[in-house]
């Protein structure tokens, strides 16, 4: 993915107009999600630029921190 393509999903994620409320992937989600990282790099941009309606649990804050870790170890960009 290039840094561009990159930074239209951040910013449409941003925009779209949807925010997270009461709904937040759990751990085994989001373990999901990341084992079909091709297939879901988008849903993840998205749930990690959503804005939120509300302050993240400590389990919500945990998934948060295991997306985005594993969003920076593979998701390879370039020029």
């Amino acid at each position: 993915m290039s840094y561009d393509e990159y930074d239209l999903y951040e910013e449409s994620a941003e925009n779209c107009g949807y925010f997270l409320t009461d709904w937040y992937p759990s751990m085994e989600s989001a373990q999901k999600m990341i084992s079909q990282f091709t297939d879901n790099v988008l849903f993840i941009i998205w749930v990690l630029n959503s804005p939120l309606e509300r302050k993240l649990t400590e389990k919500e804050k945990k998934v948060r921190s295991f997306l985005n870790n594993e969003l920076n170890h593979r998701l390879i960009l370039a020029d």
